[in-house]
Parts: structure tokens; sequence; C-alpha cells
């Protein structure tokens, strides 16, 4: 139990990392209105999430200011690739812009967003290897001996959560809202809002 709880902080935390990481961008352009400049500013951000691959997200993330390399070197800390992450929980997103509306120097963006329950998918995925450490605790033991043993842990732990996200993980669909600060002529994303929109989009978990 404790191996599960302990799982499911790493998981949920560098998933909070890397989902913020996505939509928490700012924007700013030459369009001839407010709601211009943000509408295309978000569809341009969340078309790349659509059908990802490794190259068009780091184009996306490589940008001046982006804390990319901080979420990177989480994931190779555990032996993982941040991108490959990625590319298989995005690999059925989609989204429509619903609404925007704009009060001075606030903006708030209705969406409805489409993603997979990856809460649904860690409880399988930790109950799975509670169940194999049962069975088989040696081999864990065995394997958590060194850190190269750890990566390798981690390295089976979310080749199960990519297998769960890829052919069973229920989809969702989520109807949320993102705000908007404006700040030197840049909209300015609300992190928090993009936090509660990624736990509906994502089955309810608990990212905070």
């Amino acid at each position: 139990m404790n191996k599960q709880r302990t799982l499911w902080r790493v998981l949920t935390s560098i998933v909070g990392c890397a989902l913020v990481l996505c939509m928490g961008f700012a924007l700013s352009g030459c369009g001839t209105s407010d709601e211009e400049i943000i509408r295309a500013g978000i569809s341009k951000e969340l078309d790349a999430l659509k059908n990802p691959t490794s190259e068009s997200l780091k184009e996306m993330f490589n940008k001046e200011g982006s804390e990319t390399e901080a979420v990177e070197a989480q994931f190779e800390a555990l032996g993982l690739d941040f991108y490959e992450f990625c590319e298989h929980l995005f690999k059925n997103f989609d989204y429509t812009i619903d609404e925007i509306s704009i009060d001075g120097d606030k903006a708030t963006v209705d969406l409805t967003v489409q993603g997979v329950n990856l809460e649904q998918a860690i409880e399988q995925v930790t109950d799975e290897v509670a169940t194999d450490i049962q069975s088989n605790p040696e081999a864990y033991q065995d394997m958590l001996s060194s850190e190269d043993s750890v990566k390798e842990v981690y390295g089976l732990v979310f080749d199960k959560l990519y297998d769960h996200l890829d052919t069973d993980a229920e989809q969702t669909e989520h109807s949320g809202a993102v705000y908007y600060n404006k700040v030197d002529n840049t909209w300015v994303i609300d992190e928090d809002s993009v936090t509660e929109l990624a736990m509906g989009m994502f089955g309810g978990l608990d990212l905070t």
C-alpha cells in the first residue's frame, strides 16, 4: 500500500507539471482585437497537442522563458522521456473554443476538451504493480537496489500506463474555462484555471 501511495504521488506530481507546461502559454500578437489574438493563440497552442509527435512537442515547448528543461529533468531522473509521455497522454486530445468573454484586462475562455481518464489508468497501473510486487517481491527488491534499477522499475510502470492510455483508457469530455489577465499588452494565463481544466479532462485526477 505504501508503494501504491508513493507511485501515485510521483505520477500525479509530474503529470501536473507537464500539463501546466503544455497549456501555460502567454498570448500576444497583431490581431485586430483582443478576442482575435486570444482565439488565434489558443488555437495554435492546442492544435499542437492534437496527434502530437516528439518533434511537434519540442517545437511547442522549447520557447524563451519555458520551464521545459526543469520538467524534462524530472522525467530523465526517472529514466523517462517527457515527450514520449505527452505523445501518449494527448493521443486522443481534441478541443473546441465555445466562447471568449473579455472585460477590460481580464478574459474568460470557455472550452470543451476531450482526453482520457488518467485517474482510472493510474489506478489500474498501481493495482497491477502492487499485485506484481506481492507475487514476486524478491524481483522488485532486486530492481530497487540501485539507481539504474529504480529507473528500470519506472520504465516498466510507465510502459503499463502507456498501454492503458493507448488501448482501454476511458475517453472523457469536459467543459470548463481558463482565465487570462492582460499584463504589458500580453495575455497571461491563470495556471490554477489550467489545472482545474486538466483535472476535469483527465477524469478528476487531483493535481492540486
